[in-house]
């Protein structure tokens, strides 16, 4: 899932929005903007959280279908979906630096061709083995565009003046819970996990292939990014590593666990321990932490 990755002690929206109106004069990366093109890279950002969340939703709307069309047990379950987890961790720790060198637009339109194909892969998968592969692949794809699009966010965000973070967090929430009904849908009219996820994949290859096209030129990352020797210099090798850096990290990473507890086990709990069929298991998504704060993503920026 997308999530909430930019660093940093925590503001009130207020503080944020006062911090971006009052900021000082245009810097010269500002000024080389056409107005047109940042409100452009605004909504093309945004659809790629859309696009984001419609993948991942789709993949977890299908995790009780492939533990039983691959005969896992749930301990199996348990370790093929940590190999997702540990996989987008890891490569979270290195989209800085690539985006610094190269720009988060690239980042983005590399990762988010490949994401659909991972997802392909996912539901091409024959047994365990497979599996854990194909979700290695996609966990350490989706943890490196989760970054990179967070950062083209904040750029956005930075040269508009204006907040727009919490509408494309809004936009993947939404996203997540279309997807799922709509795997309802699918599930309900007899639709393969194959068939479902190479259709999905395919189709939102293309969407979000063309929605790369107006995000911001890979410059304005490398000009507002900070290369690792100021930093280095300012603040020593592990002078970001503070207390307060430590206690969100504590905070981020519990939520996240429990957040993936709800969204990958909830259907399996509905199916194996409830009863449920296999078309109910996405109504255990919108009531979901990724959907809840939804209301409020939408009406802040």
């Amino acid at each position: 899932m997308p999530r909430e990755t930019s660093p940093g002690a925590p503001r009130s929206d207020g503080a944020h929005r006062a911090e971006l109106k009052t900021s000082e004069k245009p810097s010269e990366h500002d000024r080389s903007v056409d107005n047109g093109a940042v409100v452009r890279a605004r909504w093309a950002i945004t659809a790629v959280f859309f696009v984001n969340g419609l993948l991942m939703a789709s993949y977890i709307v299908r995790i009780p279908s492939l533990k039983e069309t691959l005969g896992l047990t749930s301990s199996q379950l348990g370790v093929v979906l940590t190999f997702f987890g540990v996989s987008a961790l890891l490569s979270m720790q290195f989209v800085g630096r690539l985006v610094a060198r190269f720009g988060s637009a690239c980042l983005i339109r590399l990762t988010l061709g490949l994401l659909p194909i991972a997802l392909s892969g996912v539901g091409l998968a024959q047994d365990a083995v497979q599996l854990s592969i194909a979700l290695i692949v996609m966990g350490g794809v989706h943890g490196t565009l989760d970054v990179a699009m967070n950062s083209h966010a904040v750029t956005v965000e930075q040269i508009r003046r204006r907040p727009i973070m919490n509408g494309c967090h809004a936009a993947w929430s939404i996203s997540a819970v279309l997807g799922s009904l709509l795997g309802a849908a699918v599930i309900r009219s007899g639709v393969s996990p194959t068939a479902h996820l190479l259709w999905v994949g395919g189709l939102l290859l293309a969407v979000g292939l063309t929605a790369t096209r107006w995000l911001l030129p890979a410059v304005q990352d490398r000009e507002t990014t900070p290369s690792d020797g100021p930093m280095t210099s300012r603040t020593g090798r592990h002078g970001a590593w503070r207390r307060p850096v430590l206690l969100l990290g504590a905070m981020g990473l519990v939520l996240m666990i429990c957040e993936a507890a709800v969204t990958s086990w909830s259907g399996v709990f509905l199916h194996d321990s409830r009863g449920a069929t296999l078309s109910a298991r996405p109504w255990g998504i919108p009531p979901s932490p990724s959907a809840n704060p939804l209301v409020g993503w939408s009406a802040t920026d």
